[in-house]
């Protein structure tokens, strides 16, 4: 497996969950292709929307989304010395 897509449906929008790709794949549209596939079925599906969860800010990934997205909640992590 040289990468994958984690999501599911959640009544009529779909939720992105995880989406790693191999490094060695990075840059050469195999990411973009993934993420279109799956809008694609979506629509297909009659869903009118998803939900990407979990996104760095800053990240290439956030670009996925478009313009006409929005940031509904932030979360932050937090790290403790055990």
């Amino acid at each position: 497996v040289r990468g994958y897509f984690l999501n599911f449906p959640a009544g009529d929008v779909f939720i992105c969950k995880t989406l790693a790709i191999d490094p060695e794949l990075q840059g050469g549209g195999a990411v973009w292709a993934m993420v279109a596939l799956i809008h694609q079925r979506a629509r297909a599906a009659g869903m009118h929307g998803g939900v990407h969860y979990l996104m760095h800010e800053g990240a290439v990934s956030t670009f996925f989304c478009g313009p006409q997205s929005r940031v509904v909640r932030r979360y932050a992590l937090y790290r403790k010395r055990l």
